[in-house]
């Protein structure tokens, strides 16, 4: 990954160390094959503000509703995807199947026409949806997206909804999707809390998709504070 990242980003690090050191990693982390790969690439994705999406092909679950196959983040950071800050790395797009990898045409020109959108399962066995419903009401996807990008002057809910999210495919009832909160619509005096999981698409930041979550006893917050879990 990080030759890949290297040889199409000469014009930025024309020798290989350039990148190691930017990294700040010693050439034995680089060969440490028992290093978690998704640590790195947390780290990796947001040292150099550059979105890194590996995808799995498995075995679709009977409860997804697909057919055979389906596609599963074993990788992703959101906020990278979903912030729109300028960046001088283009995307990489990684397909893993039958434990070998193939990385995406990179010569796809995303400036002229809107990416695909490809919502991999992020939720285990959950097929993410455009819009939910809490006490009666519909929370569509675009609001919750406004609410991340912290767009909120338009938006009006009589209760609080805190956002959530994950690195890689996880299970609703993990204890991790607690610390991975990266919005927050805050309403005073209620404490009716609608809890949301976010699944970005792999490339365009301009879709996602939500689902609901019923396992969450996070607390409403004071503040709109990211609290992504870094590290």
């Amino acid at each position: 990954m990080l030759h890949h990242i290297w040889r199409t980003n000469l014009n930025v690090f024309p020798k290989f160390q350039e990148l190691v050191e930017t990294l700040q990693i010693t050439s034995r982390e680089v060969r440490n094959k028992k290093v978690d790969i998704k640590e790195i690439l947390k780290f990796i994705t947001w040292t150099l503000n550059i979105n890194i999406t590996l995808v799995k092909i498995a075995q679709s679950p009977k409860t997804s509703g697909h057919k055979l196959f389906c596609f599963t983040y074993q990788f992703q950071n959101t906020l990278i995807k979903l912030r729109n800050k300028p960046t001088r790395f283009n995307s990489i797009h990684v397909i893993c199947y039958l434990k070998k990898y193939y990385i995406l045409n990179e010569q796809l020109n995303y400036t002229l026409i809107e990416p695909p959108a490809i919502f991999p399962l992020l939720l285990k066995r959950v097929n993410p949806q455009s819009e939910l419903t809490y006490k009666s009401i519909t929370v569509r996807a675009d609001a919750i997206l406004d609410i991340v990008q912290r767009k909120t002057d338009h938006l009006s809910f009589p209760f609080t909804i805190n956002i959530y999210t994950s690195y890689s495919s996880i299970e609703e009832k993990s204890k991790e999707i607690e610390n991975n909160m990266i919005g927050q619509f805050l309403v005073k005096h209620t404490e009716e809390v609608f809890h949301v999981f976010l699944t970005p698409t792999m490339e365009s930041i301009n879709l996602i998709k939500i689902n609901t979550l019923n396992h969450v006893k996070k607390k409403k917050n004071s503040t709109n504070t990211i609290c992504l879990s870094i590290l």
